[in-house]
């Protein structure tokens, strides 16, 4: 007999998964209906010689900006944002001391 010690586990040798009495079932990932959520319709680019290493872009966008642990300078973590994250990043780009963001429409407008 198996040990499923984790309920998200999934047998690989093709048989349905073990189910474990009382064991609560894995979470569904969140998923937007709003199609304008998995769009990508701004370019966002980082010029690391203007970067002064404040890092309001981290606290602005955290899941699109990041600081190097070196030197502070930003890391971009999505050039390539989704729409959920654009007002955000915009944000950043607009209160960047050093005007190192700069974010670019891509969907034609």
């Amino acid at each position: 007999m198996r040990r499923l010690t984790d309920p998200r586990a999934l047998d690989r040798g093709g048989e349905p998964p073990v189910v474990i009495p009382g064991a609560a079932a894995p979470a569904a990932p969140v998923r937007s209906e709003d199609p304008k959520d998995k769009d990508n319709t701004v370019k966002v680019t980082i010029d690391l010689h203007r970067c002064c290493s404040s890092g309001q872009c981290v606290t602005k966008a955290p899941d699109v900006f990041d600081q190097d642990p070196d030197d502070g300078t930003v890391v971009l973590l999505a050039p390539s944002p989704t729409a959920v994250h654009q007002p955000a990043v915009r944000l950043a780009a607009s209160c960047c001391p050093g005007r190192a963001i700069t974010v670019t429409d891509t969907d034609g407008c």
